[in-house]
């Protein structure tokens, strides 16, 4: 067998075998890129739990403000009353419109922050969920590597063949 023969099946094993290494690689980031990817889904899942829990959270917090504005509102009608000022008019129905407001704005501030609470861990959530998403793309970029390299290799043995052939015509033997 002539050393270009040789040279050539050694370029074609190395090549053969750089390609195996870089599937090899590539399957065990996929592997790990899978493990990443469902971690990130339960975190998309439990950030996604909080922001649900936030808002319930939130709704119950203020209908508690609501109860408790409405048990001052009466207290203070009761005492308006007691002192015998007329709560149907002036400054006393001034007063309880604006206890009713405040009660109002503080509902609502409740309701708002529960929902920017919410927003954080819904934004949390896209944040993971795209992370597991460009996790599964690790696999085919391994295998198109693999390509690359197989034909890249292939590519130069194929030169060194063709030298090779040009040689052996323009000298009439192969050289040993």
């Amino acid at each position: 067998m002539c050393i270009e023969t040789i040279a050539a099946v050694a370029g074609i094993a190395g090549t053969a075998l750089s390609a195996a290494g870089t599937v090899q690689q590539g399957q065990a980031q996929a592997a790990n890129a899978r493990y990443q990817a469902q971690i990130s889904a339960n975190n998309a899942a439990l950030a996604q739990f909080y922001a649900d829990d936030a808002i319930a959270r939130g709704a119950e917090e203020a209908d508690l403000q609501s109860e408790r504005a409405r048990a001052i509102a009466g207290q203070q009608t009761a005492a308006l009353a007691a002192s015998g000022i007329d709560v149907q008019s002036g400054t006393a129905l001034g007063v309880l419109g604006d206890t009713a407001e405040a009660a109002e704005i503080d509902r609502l501030t409740i309701r708002d922050n529960a929902a920017r609470e919410a927003y954080r861990y819904q934004v949390d959530a896209a944040n993971a969920q795209a992370q597991a998403a460009a996790s599964s793309s690790v696999q085919t970029g391994s295998f198109l590597s693999a390509g690359g390299s197989l034909l890249t290799g292939l590519g130069g043995v194929g030169e060194r063949w063709q030298r090779y052939r040009v040689q052996t015509r323009n000298t009439g033997t192969a050289s040993t």
